[in-house]
């Protein structure tokens, strides 16, 4: 089953079956090429294991205190949870 796809969690007791190689960050960088942008030039925000590589692949990831413990560890930066609306802190901070 490894050569079709990665079960991930992707929260709420949920899972995602995922063909290798497309995940968030891939599609971040199709659409950064569209954009102009490069994924160090994003920030991206997330709580689950299907948000691993996009947190670790953008310049600024950033992982919600109440994340999955291993995109806690990726994570350059931590805010408040979604329930604390984490999202609308960082970004308040920030600018």
């Amino acid at each position: 089953m490894k050569d079709y796809c990665n079960a991930t969690s992707s929260g709420h007791g949920d899972i995602d079956l995922i063909q290798p190689g497309i995940h968030k960050a891939h599609g971040l960088a199709e659409l950064g090429q569209i954009l102009g942008i490069s994924l160090d030039e994003m920030c991206a925000f997330g709580d689950g294991g299907n948000d691993l590589e996009m947190i670790k692949e953008v310049g600024d990831g950033v992982a919600m205190s109440n994340a999955n413990p291993t995109l806690l560890k990726v994570a350059k930066h931590v805010t408040t949870s979604n329930n604390e609306q984490g999202v609308l802190a960082y970004l308040e901070k920030m600018m």
